[in-house]
């Protein structure tokens, strides 16, 4: 193929991914303000386990998994309040950022002024 073709070709996916980008922001963002707007406190389950819940249950974790299982079962409290409530609607936002973001980045790094 012939350097032109390359060019057209290069500015046609900088479009397309600028327009990626735009929707994919556009979106996320309404999505996460109706999620924010809408989202009440969730009620724990009774029947969801937290470990950490009292000294007693948080000490016997420690006994038999070391401090190491204490912070995976703090970190894993943490990443599963993300998916719900409010933190929700804050975890779709920054995503929706970041692959906006990324889309941009990469249409930037494809566009025809990259080809000199």
């Amino acid at each position: 193929m012939e350097p032109s073709h390359y060019g057209h070709r290069s500015a046609i996916l900088h479009k397309r991914l600028y327009q990626a980008g735009v929707a994919i922001l556009a979106a996320g963002l309404c999505a996460a303000v109706v999620i924010y707007l809408r989202a009440t406190d969730v009620p724990t389950s009774p029947y969801q386990l937290d470990l950490l819940s009292d000294k007693h249950n948080a000490l016997e974790l420690k006994h038999i998994g070391g401090q190491a299982a204490v912070v995976a079962e703090q970190f894993d409290q943490w990443f599963a309040s993300l998916w719900h409530g409010k933190p929700l609607a804050f975890t779709l936002a920054l995503l929706s950022v970041g692959v906006a973001s990324l889309c941009f980045w990469l249409g930037d790094e494809l566009s025809p002024a990259h080809d000199d």
